[in-house]
């Protein structure tokens, strides 16, 4: 019998991740971080901290979604597009590293609810991420895979 929970251990995150990731400092404001989602056609924008003298690289620190966006446009009180996206954004932000495995990403999302977990670098810095879809696309293929086996197994005895 083929276990599926092997097979997703030894899927690294790295090859399933996205590379390219829109990322803003979390002094802009929420309509500019959501002009940019828009324009770039994705689901959320990681937050960086705000760069100073002392620090070399940024550090993501929250992560915007469109519900978060929804959230906030429906029940704050305090509403204005010109708002730090700062207030907005959800945290902390909960990431996973290059040496993840698909499962431990995914087990990760579920014990925490989340659809999107950005992907650090053993020095801390963001490198990608993934979401739930890349998560269930790929396992998705390996249990066609599994199928595909387990058939071929049958025909041959």
């Amino acid at each position: 019998m083929i276990d599926i929970a092997e097979k997703l251990k030894n899927i690294d995150i790295t090859n399933l991740m996205t590379k390219r990731v829109i990322t803003v400092s979390d002094d802009q404001p929420l309509q500019e971080a959501s002009k940019l989602m828009y324009q770039n056609n994705i689901g959320s924008i990681i937050i960086l901290k705000s760069n100073d003298e002392t620090e070399i690289e940024s550090v993501p620190i929250g992560i915007v979604t469109e519900r978060d966006i929804a959230r906030i446009v429906g029940f704050a009180s305090t509403f204005s597009p010109t708002m730090s996206i700062s207030e907005v954004m959800s945290k902390p932000l909960l990431t996973t590293t290059t040496s993840s495995s698909l499962k431990e990403a995914a087990d990760l999302m579920q014990q925490n609810n989340i659809r999107r977990l950005p992907v650090l670098d053993s020095k801390g810095k963001l490198v990608g991420f993934v979401t739930a879809k890349d998560i269930l696309k790929s396992t998705m293929d390996i249990l066609k895979k599994i199928i595909v086996e387990q058939d071929f197994m049958t025909l041959a005895f």
